[in-house]
């Protein structure tokens, strides 16, 4: 509630949310980060409704480096994101 509390307030354009732990517990979602990851979801609140891209945490890179390549991907989508708002 404390983090929501905080997304609401700030009201950010996109959010970017940073492991399984960020991704499930703002989405309430059961799924993993493998899942979440490499599309743009909805985060929902009262009023709002903000673009949020799962992304992996970068702990879990230092242990599977073959992944930072998906990681790129989700950068990429980002990227696009940003430029379309601007």
């Amino acid at each position: 509630p404390f983090v929501k509390k905080h997304i609401e307030l700030v009201n950010p354009d996109i959010l970017v949310l940073v492991g399984s732990i960020s991704a499930k517990s703002i989405l309430d979602k059961d799924l993993g980060i493998t899942k979440l990851r490499g599309e743009w979801h909805t985060y929902k609140s009262k009023e709002l409704e903000i673009p949020a891209l799962p992304i992996f945490h970068p702990a879990y890179l230092l242990r599977r480096p073959s992944n930072k390549s998906l990681v790129m991907q989700d950068i990429l989508l980002l990227n696009r994101k940003i430029q379309y708002k601007e």
